[in-house]
């Protein structure tokens, strides 16, 4: 292409061009560095546009002339999407379970029903012939009650909208105050037979926020105070994000989608398309994640998580033949 045919060619495609290679290039650098994680949680959606992109240079003639050396372009675009591809891929590598001798099973759902009392009841209907041993929920109202039977314990936050009501007798609660502004969490010990372990419950706020990376912090410390520790909610970040994976690897976690792909949790109510995965569950130690389940979806913008964990650790010594 000459240059004057370089100046009459679109300006349009080119633009387009240049802004999907930034947001690839910033994408990638949101993984290690704050100031570009919200780019990171497009990973999926960047890659469907690559795609795109090179289908349309195989498959139109005329559209790689509307660019300079359209066989760079080419080769960027290959390059992009392996970047892509490698991240989405590495959350199908499964994980190696720990050896467990004799674990207690335990049942976990988490979810997010956007102060809709009509979500709740969606879902109480869904697992009412098999409710699970522990429900969480965030930006519920202080008003709002679970009214399947049996949740006997609980923890509630009312200042930030959190709740969790248990099966299973819980132990030291309390809610975790988070400087900066930052949404308090529920912390918990959960007594599963003559086994323990941590439980922690959150809704951070968006990453725009300060408060975000303080909440990060906070809840470092507890996932660090016990040996058995799960952890549920809305992180209001994906796994790609620098944030979380530091947070992962500091305390050494692992986290729900390993081996078991992107799950997307969350989508506006108006776009159920652009969907996110953005609710986790993360444990450490004597723990082995069974199966992670994405719900139904009801009423609110998030779908409901369900987690089936085996609890492994060290057995309490009984006490008069009672756990």
């Amino acid at each position: 292409m000459t240059s004057k045919e370089r100046r009459k060619a679109p300006v349009f495609p080119r633009l387009v061009l240049l802004g999907l290679f930034t947001a690839s290039v910033f994408s990638f650098l949101g993984t290690q560095l704050v100031w570009f994680s919200l780019f990171s949680h497009f990973q999926a959606y960047l890659a469907l546009a690559w795609i795109c992109i090179l289908a349309l240079f195989r498959l139109m003639p005329a559209f790689p002339r509307s660019f300079w050396q359209p066989k760079h372009v080419t080769r960027a675009g290959i390059a992009m999407l392996l970047g892509h591809g490698i991240l989405i891929a590495s959350l199908y590598f499964p994980v190696t379970p720990p050896e467990l001798e004799s674990p207690n099973e335990v049942d976990i759902i988490w979810f997010n029903i956007m102060f809709r009392n009509d979500a709740l009841r969606d879902l109480e209907k869904l697992i009412a012939e098999d409710p699970p041993d522990i429900l969480a929920f965030g930006e519920i109202g202080h008003n709002i009650e679970v009214e399947l039977p049996g949740y006997t314990y609980q923890l509630r936050s009312p200042k930030h909208h959190l709740l969790l009501v248990s099966r299973l007798p819980l132990e030291h609660s309390k809610l975790v105050h988070v400087p900066s502004g930052g949404r308090e969490q529920l912390s918990t010990r959960v007594a599963v037979g003559r086994r323990r372990f941590e439980l922690g419950v959150v809704h951070m706020r968006q990453p725009i926020y300060p408060a975000h990376f303080a909440e990060f912090r906070v809840l470092n410390e507890t996932a660090k105070k016990g040996d058995d520790v799960i952890l549920a909610g809305d992180f209001n970040t994906t796994v790609w994000s620098s944030q979380f994976r530091d947070f992962v690897s500091d305390v050494e976690l692992h986290h729900g989608r390993e081996g078991r792909g992107i799950q997307n949790t969350w989508a506006p109510t108006f776009a159920r398309w652009a969907q996110l995965p953005i609710d986790h569950m993360l444990y450490r130690g004597s723990i082995e994640l069974k199966k992670l389940e994405v719900m139904e979806w009801t009423g609110s913008d998030h779908a409901p998580v369900r987690g089936t964990f085996l609890i492994g650790g060290k057995l309490r010594r009984q006490i008069l033949g009672n756990d």
